[in-house]
């Protein structure tokens, strides 16, 4: 059986128990479709075969997919963009960041486990918070048990 586990902003660590901070008085508006999915780690962009759903920007360091952006998350800058219409803050032709708060899911698929260090996985969820939408986000992380 799997495990629950919660991201608290507020101490930048994985928890068993929902933050107060992020326990909602009333549920937030819902969003109409297409979602705005960022799809990091992700080689082919898998999720571009279903536009009306989701509306999905993808970063690599190794792309294989034309559609995806040859990026390290972690050289990106997270960039404030209030408005934005796209995720991601190309300037000049080239990816220069991710805007804040811009998307309404982030995916972190078979990541994780590349990363050399514990402390470079939680950086790198954290950096991926920053991407959401205040409250209404949605991080998913999918990883095997050794890299959590």
């Amino acid at each position: 059986q799997g495990r629950r586990m919660f991201w608290n902003p507020e101490t930048m660590r994985m928890q068993n128990q929902v933050p107060e901070s992020l326990t909602l008085a009333e549920a937030p508006e819902p969003v109409e479709p297409p979602v705005k999915l960022l799809d990091i780690g992700s080689s082919i962009n898998r999720f571009k075969d279903w536009p009306f759903y989701v509306e999905a920007k993808a970063l690599d360091l190794q792309p294989v997919a034309e559609d995806v952006h040859q990026a390290d998350f972690f050289d990106l800058e997270i960039v404030e963009a209030p408005g934005a219409e796209s995720p991601l803050y190309v300037k000049d032709g080239k990816l220069e960041g991710v805007v804040a708060k811009s998307s309404d899911v982030v995916v972190l698929s078979l990541v994780l486990s590349f990363l050399p260090t514990p402390e470079k996985r939680i950086e790198m969820v954290a950096k991926a918070r920053q991407c959401l939408r205040d409250h209404r986000g949605l991080l998913f992380v999918v990883e095997g048990g050794s890299a959590i």
